[in-house]
């Protein structure tokens, strides 16, 4: 019984959280970037640097989903932990989106460095989480997971020392 509580809560949040999400971007004017391509800067690319990042944080992020829906034995049913995944992916992307509208101040909006292209916000990040975490998931392996936490560690450090989150992505591409 006490599952199902939660799970009406992570719905009711996640439902909440969308619809906020979808009138954020209805508000603000010019985040919609018009000219989109496949892959390249964040604010007009579908796919970033970013991306493979996103993919290694779903598989850190699927055992965490585990242990949270299921303490005991760290399996939940598919749909409760796709459930708390979607969750967090979308929690992790307003979180962005604030920071990007000046919410925790200039300096880390102007870290941010733009607003990110829609499809990258709402279709291949959350996605590539998703996959991270599906993969993780079906194989359980710790060899990957170790992988994992060891990129997503090294890339959230160099990125924090960089001027803006795409400064890497622009040195690697640019020269």
């Amino acid at each position: 019984m006490m599952i199902h509580m939660w799970l009406i809560l992570v719905l009711f949040i996640f439902s909440a959280s969308i619809l906020h999400y979808i009138l954020i971007y209805i508000a603000i004017p010019g985040y919609v970037h018009p000219n989109f391509i496949c892959f390249g800067h964040k604010t007009a690319a579908m796919f970033d640097l970013w991306s493979v990042q996103h993919f290694f944080s779903g598989i850190f992020l699927s055992p965490i989903c585990c242990f949270i829906m299921d303490p005991k034995n760290r399996s939940p049913k598919l749909f409760v932990w796709l459930v708390a995944m979607i969750y967090f992916i979308f929690s992790w992307e307003i979180y962005e989106l604030f920071a990007e509208t000046n919410g925790f101040g200039p300096l880390i909006t102007t870290w941010k460095d733009g607003f990110e292209h829609w499809s990258n916000r709402l279709i291949s990040d959350p996605l590539l989480v998703l996959i991270g975490g599906v993969t993780q998931r079906n194989f359980n392996s710790k060899k990957l997971l170790r992988v994992a936490i060891i990129y997503t560690s090294l890339w959230a450090f160099i990125n924090v020392l960089a001027p803006t989150c795409m400064y890497i992505q622009e040195k690697i591409f640019t020269h």
